[in-house]
């Protein structure tokens, strides 16, 4: 390894620190240099001793040196980063009211599959907030409510009038995926909804003409195979060479990624270095075909080799801009630019070197780019190729294509590569996705080859087509046509076998999120497995990798939950959805849906709620209540099923009927207790009592505690927890008339209605009377009250201390049987509830945690008590 590479692993190894709240800031930067340089200076100490013997410590000081000095960079170029963010950039200075914005669209417009709301990216340049220009730098991105009637370019002037900008959305889950950094690592630092009757061009094609000439390129491209292939085909090929996938059926995406093969359909260092080998290999040909004296030997040696890497770098520079200058893309193409500089230059160095320096590159620019899951999959899987690469068999100097024993070696080097990047991918997508792709070793064997040929051959033809196109070459389809169908075929051939592959039931593990130490031990085993000299240390290493990936998997199997003596709550932060859930003392748990239709396409069960469910170890759950017809019912039964246990799915329809049964069967359970009975495993399903207030749907109860299911108005229902001497109330379904007469009687602790009942001056006038400790709104859409009446509403609330899981993030509650805010209980069953303070995003980000939750009538004790002390003194 070379100097560069040392400092290079101790400013990444400083960045991962920097997350570690004992060693983030300027101590941790400071720590680091100052262990380095203790280290290095007991190195140094050590070598006077051994200089007898021969050993000098004169490598290993300076390894620890540089190793420390990127590990105290990194701190530095983080504040350097924050620091560089201007006071008028939109990351620090979000406008919370309607303003107009003037500003270039810097994409072409974004038309995603299976919906008609595409979208426009804007860089804006100024604000009008109340007749006021105000220079503002930022990007946003407008999601349009419809096609717009007018076609807009790259490099069009914009004026978009009365809209309002939000941050991108985040939910403030514990270990939630932070959408809003992911938007920041691509350039995007706001979102608004609008019609298309807001936009307005002020300029045509007033800046970005280069950019507007690659688009036009790449839309002949698109163009091109839109007309020769079908329709599926075509889509596959743009989303393989191109990276749009706006045209890719749903389906085939799905067949992908449960064939675990969904990095063949991204832009990724995959398809560079399909690109980079295919036209390496295709220009020494070339070359090495011409005589000796087409390449110069003064004042510079050109071989083939130098030649061939030099043509090969304006191609890859072309693929990274035609396929939109991605992340993933651009940074391939740089590991791929440096590695060929190298040989070109001559010097020292090595496909490891190249790499660890197209990351220092990268992090220098954006050091937030070590937390995002594609720099980490691509560097970690081409590390991996590298060091495996060393151990593999190579073919004697003396076979050629033509002999079994070289297409032997080949195919054994081809198998290595294939199972060390699979190995070391799983823990990481475990940690990412919660998935394993076990299908993945046999599918990617096939697919890879077969996508090593088509994305240079369709990138070749597609690219000759549209030049040819561009200049009249009226020839170009009839030489073209050949290759054509041998593309055609190639694209039939992976999207078969994708399908055949998804279709095999097992072929993905859903598993939770395993702990940052476990991915460390994995990492550094396999470090050793792969890099070290010596077999006993290699044995050792792949003897403590599979140990790691067996942690991983193990704990898969979804048994009962254990008793636990207490009782649970979790109201997560799901967006619009009314969704939360319950866990009973004895271990039985509930997950109740009470949200209304929706016509987003954003799957909350699937991509927030089951991953969450995982990561805190709630995976057996004895019942899911459906407590209206949602959008989404079977994705709420499908992912509590997959990777846990769901016993039973229970709906209430509107007129308090009940109907339960099975999820693997569909049927109805026989065997219904009768109305006012209770079953031990609480799924039963008794008869409505319809007619009466505040009856008593469903229940169940354990040897502490009791849940029940209410109707207590027209058609309103309730859940009512009783524990000790906890209450808990969570009221849903609330219409336009709510008699607060009707509301459930007596003192509690907790309670949790809609947004729209806090709104009810009797409501109100309802919880200021029983004062629970906890007041919990649960997202319900409402329509905007005039300000005065707003502003007196929102005094009330502020001084019941309502929570809002939407804004400020999950919410568990827990007791032993002590109600909440109850001083003098005794340590099992003191009721507690804390809510997860979630990161706060950039540029002055700070760690998540959870932190009690103070009522609003604690809080003003809190201040009274300071206002106090502070008059006191």
């Amino acid at each position: 390894m070379f100097p560069l590479d040392f400092f290079t692993l101790g400013f990444v190894g400083g960045l991962l620190a920097d997350w570690m709240p004992p060693l983030a800031g300027i101590r941790g930067g400071l720590l680091a240099a100052g262990s380095a340089a203790g280290a290095a200076a007991f190195c140094w100490w050590v070598s006077r001793h051994w200089r007898a013997r021969g050993r000098s410590a004169r490598k290993p000081v300076l390894r620890l040196i540089l190793a420390g000095g990127g590990a105290a960079s990194a701190v530095f170029i983080i504040s350097f980063h924050q620091w560089a963010v201007p006071s008028h950039h939109l990351l620090r200075n979000l406008p919370r009211e309607k303003v107009n914005i003037t500003g270039h669209i810097i994409r072409p417009t974004e038309r995603r599959s299976g919906s008609s709301r595409p979208r426009i990216y804007v860089k804006v340049e100024r604000l009008s907030v109340r007749g006021v220009e105000i220079p503002v730098r930022g990007t946003v991105r407008f999601t349009l409510s419809k096609p717009p009637a007018d076609t807009y370019g790259v490099g069009d002037r914009v004026l978009v009038r009365r809209v309002r900008l939000v941050p991108p959305i985040r939910y403030r889950n514990p270990g939630a995926f932070d959408y809003r950094e992911f938007l920041r690592l691509r350039n995007i630092h706001a979102t608004a909804y609008l019609s298309p009757r807001a936009i307005e061009r002020i300029a045509r094609a007033e800046t970005s003409a280069f950019n507007r000439w690659i688009y036009g390129f790449r839309d002949r491209l698109r163009s091109y195979l839109k007309d020769t292939f079908s329709p599926e085909r075509a889509a596959l090929l743009e989303a393989l060479t191109l990276g749009v996938r706006e045209d890719l059926d749903r389906e085939v995406r799905e067949s992908f990624r449960l064939a675990g093969a969904s990095h063949i359909l991204a832009i990724s260092g995959l398809h560079v270095g399909f690109i980079t080998a295919f036209f390496h290999f295709a220009f020494l040909g070339l070359f090495r075909l011409l005589p000796p004296g087409a390449f110069p030997s003064r004042p510079v040696v050109i071989t083939p080799m130098k030649a061939a890497s030099a043509a090969v770098i304006p191609v890859i520079i072309l693929f990274a801009l035609l396929t939109g200058a991605r992340v993933s893309t651009v940074r391939a193409a740089i590991m791929a630019v440096v590695y060929l500089t190298t040989r070109i230059f001559e010097r020292p160095g090595g496909a490891m070197h190249s790499v660890l320096l197209a990351a220092l590159i990268i992090l220098i620019a954006e050091p937030g780019f070590v937390w995002d899951t594609g720099f980490q999959l691509s560097f970690i899987a081409v590390a991996a190729i590298i060091l495996a690469v060393r151990r593999l068999p190579r073919p004697a100097p003396g076979l050629g294509a033509g002999d079994w024993g070289w297409w032997r070696c080949r195919l054994l080097q081809f198998s290595g590569i294939q199972f060390v990047v699979t190995v070391a991918m799983a823990p990481l997508t475990a940690f990412h996705f919660q998935e394993i792709h076990l299908a993945g070793l046999a599918t990617n064997f096939l697919l890879i080859p077969i996508a090593s040929i088509t994305v240079p051959l369709t990138f070749i033809t597609s690219v000759f087509a549209a030049g040819a196109d561009y200049i009249g070459f009226e020839w170009s389809g009839v030489l073209t046509a050949p290759v054509g169908y041998f593309l055609s075929f190639l694209a039939w051939c992976m999207i078969a076998l994708t399908r055949l592959a998804a279709s095999v039931s097992g072929g993905t593990l859903l598993v939770p999120r395993p702990g940052g130490f476990l991915i460390a031990a994995f990492l550094a085993s396999l470090t050793v497995a792969l890099g070290m000299r010596r077999a006993a240390l290699r044995r050792t290493g792949w003897a403590a990798v599979a140990l790691t990936v067996f942690l991983v998997i193990s704990p898969f199997p979804a048994g009962p939950a254990r008793a636990t003596g207490r009782t649970t709550l979790l109201f997560p932060d799901a967006g619009r959805k009314n969704i939360f859930f319950i866990r009973l003392p004895d271990g039985r748990g509930f997950a109740v849906d009470a949200s209304r239709r929706s016509r987003a396409r954003f799957d909350i069960w699937g991509r927030v709620l089951a991953p969450l469910l995982r990561n805190q170890g709630e995976r057996d759950w004895s019942g899911l209540f459906l407590l209206a017809r949602t959008a989404e019912p079977d994705s709420a039964q499908r992912e509590l099923q997959a990777g846990m246990n769901l016993r039973r799915v229970i709906e209430v329809g509107r007129s308090g009927r009940i109907r339960a049964f099975s999820p693997a069967s569909g049927s109805l359970p026989g065997g219904h207790a009768p109305r006012g009975g209770n079953a031990p495993d609480g799924n039963h399903a008794p008869r409505s009592a319809s007619g009466k207030e505040n009856s008593t749907l469903w229940t169940t109860r354990t040897r502490k505690a009791r849940l029940s299911l209410m109707k207590w108005d027209e058609g309103h229902l309730a859940f009512k927890l009783e524990h000790g001497r906890a209450r808990w109330l969570m009221l849903m379904n609330a219409g336009r008339r709510i008699r607060t007469g009707r509301l459930p009687k007596g003192k509690f602790d907790l309670v949790r209605l809609p947004e729209r009942m806090l709104r009810n001056k009797g409501v109100l006038s309802w919880l200021e009377r029983i004062r629970p400790f906890a007041v919990i709104a649960s997202p319900q859409s409402s329509r905007r009250l005039p300000v005065e009446k707003w502003r007196i509403l929102r005094a009330r609330q502020r001084a019941l201390g309502v929570y809002r899981s939407r804004y400020a993030g999950m919410v568990r509650v827990s007791t032993g049987g002590a109600s909440l805010g109850t001083a003098g209980a005794s340590l099992g069953a003191t009721g507690r509830i804390e809510r997860y303070s979630a990161s706060r995003p950039w540029p002055r980000p700070t760690r998540s945690r959870w932190v009690r939750y103070y009522s609003g009538e604690e809080r003003l004790k809190k201040r009274l008590r300071a206002r106090r002390r502070r008059g006191g003194k």
